[in-house]
């Protein structure tokens, strides 16, 4: 702990100015941090000592850090004429730790000194134990992850997004290990059996992106001429790890290039930790992921796999520019980081996979969310935050989902190279410094002549989305559409009272060939405008690209099923989308959907039938626990029987990636709903997987064990275990491990649990993945429930209800009212660390399903009668939107 007995000096001379954003209301403010850490994993714990250079701005008897669960052992501030002992009051409450003087400081620079113990967790907080896997003998892995306000578990710091300082770490381990931090190793020191390794400073940067790991780690590696590469993994993964190491090469390239910026840092560490570490921990520079996430098995992976990891590296390697290089001020503008990061990982994901279509995969996504955000418990974007625990909810959910669109949009408006020179000019403005919401839009502002600032910071600061309801008349042969925008509620009803604006760029597009997109900005309420000859079909949001819906008058729906034939892919999937949502919000009969999907059940498109798969699914649960569920089911199975005659269970040689992804789809779909062919399938190619690792494709290997497990007995279920237990993919494993938390049989899943639960190497963090997996796919949130009250270890641990995927499987999904008002009351506990938004959306789903059964369940099994009974169910396209 002597490391830094000389540093004082060095630090003096290397510090820094004040930064320029830093906070006028705080009174001390850090330029460089030097911290040492000592973990002992076998007591879990861990001693620090460190120096902090602050600008003291005025004078003061006491300065406040932030800090939670650390005892601090020693506290004084080093001036340039001695010592002085500070006495510290720690307040866990308001994870602050306050250093009291005996005497007034005044304003100047200062070099605090702190030495520390704290805790190594078993959750993804702070310094983290990842348990081994394998062999039982195998040593765990320290791991940091410090977002958004946990770095004050690991240090005492400033802990605001908007207080950057230099940064040098430290840390002791065992010689075997390698030693992960946001900068590459400078100096290895022995001492005993272990080292110390020192890293190099980093530029001004928010702790939060701290980054430290230690373990028995290996690498496989690129230099590149001003940037070393590496993914770490477990020793004898490394074939595993060629695929996310091709492609952080192709995204820093595609990156530098649209950013008009090199990579800031020397490096660029990403590891992948076993199994059960939860989710990716973004530092400046290093970076962790859960395995299954970044490692695939060369040759025996899906497509879907294959976007994952695509998909998860862009996203992080975005934000080592967006969110690191250039900051944000408060946790309110989070999503310049994160949000920005999440549209370019979209761009970059067109730029190399435009076969992907991106963009319209996501629909099914985008049609969760907007369901969602039209509830009365939707958040802005972009609100106040004024505790860590706000912090930790502040951009969860759907709004990566929901900015990435909105960014979409407005690009789409200002115009694509206008908005680049935007993001370009941003970056130089703000390049290791911090900015605000305002600053990105005015940047935009600065190339462009759309003047976007004012009304695009709307939709960031205001809840919900609008619908714009179209009609039209035709005058002297030219059609006159009017416009009319309202907050999209579940209930029509619900419109009612002060109506809420935005400035909503609507494309309109006359469908005839040669035909371009034309904006009307809607500003009002009502405006009208001109659009062209009456002859051509109206498509409003060509494209799909603004964030709101269309709710058309019934003529207007009838000339585009008139010229269906006309519509982009993006226009069927847009137009199914914005019908099926009119359903849900009680403005269009189920029956009208209905019709449009037997017309388009055929339809070649992968998006097309994708949208049509999500909704009929959301029918189903709507019916669930309704005598006319088992009819709805096999309504399904013979809509698309004939899409299924097609395709058939064989890949054919050299057919489009869409025709597999398509293939699997549809066989768990049909699987789903009850096929009894399917399902007995199914289960005979989980024999011959069995005996032969390729007796099934990779695209179809989910698939199959996701059935297999969903209608297991109790011989299947442990052949399912048996081979979970054996794959050494942990993208396999993970495949097996969803498919048994699917079974249906409460048996089975009750045994699961308690297995699950009793592994060692299990933390709480990833049982409870487990516990929503269960809640969800296997349709049993009230035996989720009634296990949960069996362990109160669990139920009053805040950990478990940090997990929004459970919260919301149990909100949704607790049909029993005894199980809905204890979880409702247990929940009022932990309203602190609960993913808030997550949990309101939830129970308003719940509340929309009830209401829904009654609404249009009756109408929904007439449908379904006449379509079973051979009759064509009565077809009226003249009532949409009616």
């Amino acid at each position: 702990m002597l490391i830094f007995s000389s540093e004082y000096g060095r630090s003096q001379a290397a510090a820094g100015s004040e930064p320029e954003s830093a906070p006028t209301s705080q009174p001390a403010i850090p330029l460089r941090y030097l911290v040492h850490l000592e973990p002992n994993l076998e007591a879990e714990r861990f001693e620090g000592a460190e120096d902090i250079q602050l600008q003291v701005r005025a004078t003061v008897r006491d300065i406040t850090l932030d800090a939670v669960d650390l005892e601090i052992s020693r506290a004084v501030l080093r001036t340039p004429s001695g010592e002085l002992a500070l006495r510290p009051e720690t307040d866990d409450v308001a994870q602050q730790l306050r250093l009291v003087a005996e005497q007034e400081v005044p304003p100047g620079e200062y070099h605090l000194g702190l030495r520390f113990r704290g805790k190594i967790h078993r959750e993804p907080h702070g310094l983290c134990f990842v348990p081994p896997t394998g062999a039982p003998d195998a040593p765990p892995i320290l791991a940091s992850r410090l977002a958004p306000c946990s770095a004050r578990e690991v240090f005492p710091c400033f802990d605001q997004p908007g207080l950057r300082a230099r940064i040098q770490l430290s840390i002791r381990t065992a010689r075997k290990n390698e030693a992960v931090s946001n900068l590459p190793t400078i100096a290895e020191q022995p001492v005993g059996t272990d080292k110390v390794v020192i890293f190099a400073e980093a530029p001004p940067m928010p702790v939060y992106l701290v980054s430290v790991v230690c373990g028995e780690l290996t690498a496989v590696q690129e230099h590149l001429p001003t940037t070393t590469l590496r993914i770490l993994t477990l020793p004898g993964s490394e074939p595993l790890a060629q695929y996310a190491l091709g492609l952080t090469k192709q995204l820093l390239q595609y990156y530098e290039d649209y950013f008009d910026a090199p990579f800031p840092l020397p490096k660029l560490d990403q590891v992948a930790l076993p199994s059960p570490w939860s989710g990716t921990a973004i530092g400046w520079g290093a970076v962790t992921y859960p395995s299954g996430t970044v490692l695939l098995s060369p040759g025996q992976t899906t497509l879907a796999q294959e976007r994952v990891v695509f998909e998860q590296i862009a996203r992080a390697m975005a934000q080592q520019w967006l969110g690191a290089f250039v900051g944000f001020a408060s946790w309110s503008d989070l999503w310049l980081g994160k949000g920005l990061a999440s549209w370019i990982q979209a761009k970059a994901t067109e730029h190399f996979h435009p076969d992907w279509k991106f963009w319209l995969a996501q629909t099914p996504q985008l049609d969760d969310l907007m369901l969602n955000d039209a509830g009365d418990g939707s958040q802005p974007i972009q609100r106040p935050i004024h505790s860590p625990q706000e912090a930790f909810q502040a951009y969860e959910g759907y709004a990566p989902l929901k900015t990435e669109r909105l960014l979409r949009m407005i690009e789409a408006f200002v115009g694509e190279a206008a908005f680049h020179d935007g993001l370009k000019s941003f970056l130089v403005s703000y390049a290791l410094r911090t900015a605000q919401s305002q600053d990105f839009w005015s940047s935009i502002d600065s190339k462009s002549n759309r003047e976007v600032a004012v009304w695009a910071a709307r939709w960031f600061t205001q809840p919900g989305l609008p619908l714009v309801k179209i009609t039209s008349q035709c005058i002297n042969d030219r059609r006159i559409v009017s416009l009319e925008q309202m907050r999209l509620t579940l209930r029509q009803e619900a419109a009612a009272g002060e109506p809420e604006q935005w400035t909503i760029p609507v494309g309109i597009l006359n469908v005839a060939p040669a035909e371009r997109t034309r904006y009307a900005l809607l500003q009002k309420v009502t405006e009208n405008f001109e659009t062209g000859h009456c002859q051509a079909a109206i498509k409003a949001n060509p494209g799909a690209l603004g964030y709101f819906r269309i709710w058309y008058e019934p003529a207007l729906v009838g000339d585009l099923e008139k010229r269906s034939d006309l519509l982009d892919e993006s226009d069927r999937v847009n137009l199914l989308s914005d019908v099926f949502a009119t359903v849900q919000t009680q403005r269009t009969p189920v029956s009208v959907f209905m019709d449009l999907v037997d017309r388009w059940r055929d339809d070649r498109s992968l998006n097309v039938w994708r949208a049509i798969r999500h909704a009929l699914i959301a029918l189903d649960q709507i019916e669930t626990g309704d005598s006319g569920r088992e009819r709805f089911q096999s309504c399904v199975c013979t809509l698309l029987g004939d899409r299924f005659e097609r395709l058939g269970w064989e890949p054919v040689a050299g057919e489009p990636a869409e025709r597999s992804q398509e293939r699997a789809d549809l066989i768990e779909t049909l699987g789903h709903f009850g096929d009894r062919a399917i399902i007995d399938e199914a289960f005979r190619r989980f024999e011959a997987l069995q005996k032969d690792p390729a007796a099934v494709p990779p695209s179809l290997k989910g698939t199959v064990l996701r059935l297999v497990g969903r209608y297991s007995s109790d011989g299947t279920f442990k052949a399912l275990q048996e081979l979970a237990r054996k794959e050494s993919s942990p993208a396999d494993k993970q495949l097996c491990l969803d498919a048994l938390g699917a079974a249906l049989d409460p048996d089975l899943v009750s045994m699961f649990l308690e297995q699950e639960a009793a592994l060692p190497n299990m933390n709480l963090a990833s049982f409870t993945i487990i516990l929503a997996n269960v809640a969800k796919a296997g349709e049993h949130a009230d035996l989720v429930w009634r296990y949960l009250k069996g362990r109160p270890d669990l139920l009053e641990n805040a950990e478990l209800w940090r997990n929004g995927d459970l919260v919301s499987a149990l909100a949704f999904g607790l049909n029993t009212p005894q199980f809905r008002q204890e979880f409702l009351s247990a929940a009022q506990n932990f309203s602190g660390v609960i993913p808030s938004s997550r949990l309101s959306d939830a129970l308003m789903l719940h509340d929309l399903k009830v209401d829904l059964e009654a609404a249009i369940e009756p109408a929904l099994d007439a449908w379904v009668n006449k379509r079973l009974s051979g009759k064509a169910p009565d077809s009226t396209p003249g009532t949409l939107g009616g």
